[in-house]
């Protein structure tokens, strides 16, 4: 009988850590403003303890450390903040950094973002990595209905050519097989940047009047500062006919907020 009840123990205890490994993660670090958007969105916001330094937080809620910048985790303050998870991007983590966390004993999950259909895959995997999944079901579905709808309405626009600026010094701007080269159709633009054959490819003012857009997107995080690049160049039909757009960076980030964000560019273009 003492044989059967030590290992009736064993096995109650057993499940019990299986159970405990199963349940969903309370303590969640952030490493790219995007995931960050997307837990917000699925209503899971209050289980983030750290997020990047350019992430944004809706109004009224409290603001968790800041725990990496853009590429970098910052490894003394997240191991300080006990995560369940670390949640990154395949696309701008530091490997480096990545396997420190690894090695550090904290588990860390990455999730593409490169793509719309990676986009709405990984909104899908982050709720169920957080215990919702039909929340992230529901979310991706609203998304991709969005991008549809507006995609349908702008068909028929003119499709003027235009290059999105994500940074100044140096220019750099988005390339075929990006999610923002897919999101210029939903808006019923055409990139002029498609045959360029790098994603996010670094250019020069002569390779812009190469280029000649007719609009001009300015994403770059100092949109607000400073001269940019093509001021005063003519021969430039977007500089020649004024079709110089300078919009707010986060919201084209690839995550739920992308098609509003989409819908006042179309607005603002056509």
């Amino acid at each position: 009988m003492r044989r059967i009840a030590t290992a009736f123990v064993i096995v109650a205890s057993l499940a019990i850590g299986e159970a405990a490994r199963a349940e969903a993660p309370r303590r969640v670090v952030s490493l790219k403003p995007s995931i960050t958007d997307t837990v917000y969105a699925l209503g899971l916001g209050g289980g983030l303890v750290g997020i990047t330094k350019y992430c944004s937080i809706p109004k009224g809620r409290r603001t968790p450390q800041i725990a990496a910048d853009y590429t970098r985790p910052y490894m003394e303050r997240i191991i300080a903040l006990r995560p369940d998870i670390v949640m990154g991007s395949e696309e701008n983590s530091s490997r480096r950094s990545i396997e420190a966390l690894r090695r550090a004993g904290i588990r860390v999950e990455l999730y593409p973002f490169g793509t719309m259909e990676e986009m709405l895959g990984s909104i899908e995997a982050i709720a169920r990595e957080l215990g919702a999944p039909d929340k992230g079901r529901r979310l991706a579905s609203q998304v991709r209905e969005k991008l549809g709808r507006l995609k349908a309405q702008n068909a028929k626009r003119k499709g003027r050519r235009t290059v999105v600026v994500w940074g100044i010094r140096p220019m750099i701007i988005a390339g075929k097989g990006t999610y923002m080269d897919e999101a210029m159709l939903c808006a019923g633009l055409q990139n002029a940047a498609a045959d360029v054959g790098v994603r996010y490819p670094k250019i020069g003012l002569e390779r812009l009047i190469g280029l000649d857009p007719e609009v001009i997107v300015d994403l770059s995080m100092d949109a607000a500062a400073g001269e940019r690049p093509w001021d005063g160049v003519e021969s430039i039909t977007a500089v020649r006919e004024g079709r110089i757009i300078s919009m707010e960076p986060a919201s084209f980030r690839a995550g739920p907020g992308l098609p509003d964000a989409l819908e006042k560019l179309a607005r603002a273009v056509h």
